[in-house]
């Protein structure tokens, strides 16, 4: 079994260097950018016809935009979410509107990257729904949004990035440190030996992690790590 071969010796020796983040090397990840760019799959939800539609697909990025959401669940197969701050969230009648919305859906997908534009400042009260949450002006214009676009993306990709999402989702579910630390040294070697399948990443793992949390965790990896 793969997850017993690299995790036995740690557990007979407890003095091997366990692997971490700053053990991952970039170089070892094989797909580009620009083979993963259209992999991720962007959501704009504005009232009004976003203005760079069109440019911005031509520009190479899967982008979809609709005017409000009356099924969160709807949300379900896009990575980057971003929303207006007004005139959205009405059909599921959210307080604050777009940032009801989004802090809604952050609470049911919190692995995703959000973002949400506006004219106008946020009051404090909505900026603490809104933590890591790209805070975008509605005067962006063209090369601003593939600009935008372009780092959120990377941010989606960057195995670092996957890594820090699921292990904050790990804590947050309970899952105990030790096995959080033995799964990232597995993480780490798995990238740097340019292994790709991680549909059996979480094998032989601790009843801790529920079937479904793993079912959750895994569909992460895999939609942007496996070719």
């Amino acid at each position: 079994n793969k997850y017993n071969k690299d995790m036995k010796p740690i557990y007979k020796n407890p003095f091997c260097k366990l692997q971490t983040m700053n053990d991952l090397d970039k170089k070892s990840f094989s797909q580009s950018y620009n083979e993963l760019k259209f992999k991720v799959k962007i959501l704009i939800i504005d009232d009004q016809k976003f203005s760079f539609l069109d440019e911005m697909r031509n520009a190479g990025f899967n982008i979809q935009s609709i005017t409000d959401l009356d099924d969160i669940n709807l949300a379900t197969a896009y990575d980057i979410i971003i929303s207006d701050v007004r005139g959205v969230g009405i059909k599921l009648k959210y307080d604050y509107e777009g940032v009801g919305l989004i802090k809604a859906l952050k609470k049911h997908f919190p692995y995703k990257v959000y973002g949400v534009y506006t004219g106008n400042n946020i009051d404090l009260e909505m900026t603490e729904s809104l933590e890591h949450v790209e805070i975008i002006s509605k005067s962006f214009g063209k090369d601003d949004w593939e600009e935008l676009l372009t780092k959120l993306v990377k941010k989606v990709i960057n195995p670092k990035e996957i890594w820090r999402k699921i292990r904050s989702y790990m804590f947050e579910s309970n899952v105990p440190l030790y096995d959080i630390l033995l799964l990232e040294h597995k993480y780490v070697n798995m990238v740097n030996n340019g292994q790709t399948d991680f549909t059996h990443f979480f094998d032989d793992t601790p009843n801790e992690i529920s079937r479904e949390l793993k079912d959750m965790l895994i569909s992460v990896i895999v939609k942007i790590l496996k070719p």
